[in-house]
């Protein structure tokens, strides 16, 4: 028995995030998705979700992943945790590297190894990936 048909059989619910909708998102996970990827809606966007801690923000974001995973052309999303970083700075620079990293992993196939990580390839990569917006 997994861990979460244990606590569901419990009548407990977990604090780990889930793709099961044990707390009634479903409605709004298809209307954020809806809008997503309405032909009106135009990137760049960026999305915030804030409640309370232990409310259920991490479960809604992976439901909202694996629904947008289902369109014709699936998202291209990052999972990044702001929580570790205390400086602006600090914050900007993570997000970018993790967004390259999850970028280059997507590209090689899936496959974590052999990654060019390098300050060159990431400055590249990020110049191609900015470009269209600052034009």
């Amino acid at each position: 028995m997994s861990q979460d048909d244990l606590l569901q059989s419990s009548g407990l619910i977990g604090d780990q995030p889930t793709k099961d909708d044990y707390l009634g998102f479903q409605p709004y996970v298809l209307a954020v998705a809806a809008f997503l990827t309405d032909a009106g809606t135009i990137p760049p966007l960026t999305l915030s979700v804030e409640r309370e801690w232990g409310s259920g923000k991490s479960s809604f974001l992976k439901q909202l992943k694996e629904e947008l995973s289902k369109q014709r052309n699936p998202f291209f999303s990052v999972s990044f945790n702001p929580w570790r970083y205390s400086e602006n700075e600090a914050l900007w620079a993570a997000f970018a590297i993790e967004f390259e990293r999850q970028n280059m992993i997507k590209r090689n196939g899936g496959k974590k190894q052999n990654l060019d990580l390098s300050k060159s390839t990431m400055e590249s990569s990020y110049a191609m990936c900015l470009k269209p917006y600052f034009q």
